[in-house]
């Protein structure tokens, strides 16, 4: 690489491992952030404390130091939008925005996995301040069900009964944001981490991570199965979630959450379009005890794989 070009992160709680992985590259960095003093701030060569909902600010001050890449390392909608903008800017960010966008949103990604004929829980979506029916969802869904913000305004909820669901609707409607309602299913939980770029798109290794488990999330208990595939069937897994990313058009280092059945069935969950690669002691919803176990350097896959998308 000729000279020492400036390359901007928008990553909250991953801009330190970010920052550090183009730094061994000769990299020089520019981390933007909402909040000061965010991770990474203290050892980039520049940074910009700035709301992420100031779009144009911020293109204006990347054209102003002659940045034309940003490397998104944080799974918020506002990054999302930034990126989506910057993109049709002119800026080369290290994911497909408008594929982000959908994953970020839970129904409308299990509108996409259906649409690709993958398999994903039973779900209906309650629109935000619109009327709805209980019978109707059980009968759509059945029960138990979990109960979702679409935007993870707060964490996933269990119903396991007809109370309860009702319940737990008005709670996160409380948040402002639409539901999905979604078939429980009984399973083993796995996390997949997947990297893909215009040439290449490999799963890294099947984890067995369950969110439900790890933030202790109301409604689950002994129902949750704590257990391992046999070693045919964690290969068959990489694969499938390899179609998976392929198939919905993600470009980035993602997390694919699935579910595996008695009967070997993969149900997708969700996919973390970005996936989070940095750890901090408060960390839980975004897979902490996941990051320290396997014990990856996956900031450096985030970093090596956006520098794969950039070349095209």
């Amino acid at each position: 690489m000729e000279g020492k070009e400036y390359i901007a992160i928008v990553a909250g709680i991953s801009g330190e491992v970010i920052v550090k992985e183009l730094k061994k590259l000769g990299y020089k960095t520019f981390v933007i952030s909402g909040r000061e003093r965010d991770s990474g701030m203290s050892i980039s060569d520049k940074s910009y404390v700035v709301d992420l909902k100031e779009k144009e600010l911020i293109y204006n001050e990347l054209v102003k130091n002659s940045i034309d890449k940003v490397i998104l390392g944080t799974g918020h909608v506002l990054a999302f939008n930034l990126i989506n903008f910057l993109a049709k800017k002119g800026i080369k960010v290290s994911v497909d925005p408008k594929s982000s966008l959908i994953a970020k949103d839970k129904f409308a990604y299990k509108e996409e996995l259906v649409k690709n004929g993958i398999l994903t829980p039973k779900y209906i979506e309650i629109a935000l301040d619109v009327e709805y029916d209980i019978q109707e969802i059980l009968d759509k869904v059945g029960c138990p069900c979990v109960v979702k913000s679409t935007i993870d305004t707060t964490y996933p909820k269990k119903a396991n009964t007809k109370e309860e669901l009702k319940k737990h609707i008005e709670t996160i409607r409380k948040t402002k944001t639409p539901i999905v309602v979604e078939q429980f299913i009984e399973g083993i939980d796995t996390t997949v981490p997947v990297y893909s770029n215009p040439k290449e798109t490999k799963a890294i290794l099947v984890s067995y991570y369950s969110k439900a488990d790890a933030c202790k999330l109301e409604g689950f208990g002994n129902d949750l199965i704590k257990g391992k595939l046999t070693k045919e069937v964690e290969e068959k897994l990489l694969k499938f979630s390899e179609d998976v990313i392929r198939k919905t058009n993600i470009l980035g280092m993602a997390r694919l959450d699935i579910i595996v059945d008695k009967d070997k069935k993969f149900y997708v969950l969700e996919c973390n379009s970005v996936m989070v690669t940095g750890v901090h002691p408060n960390q839980i919803e975004y897979g902490k005890e996941f990051l320290e176990r396997e014990n990856i350097n996956f900031a450096e896959y985030t970093v090596k794989n956006a520098l794969e998308i950039f070349k095209n």
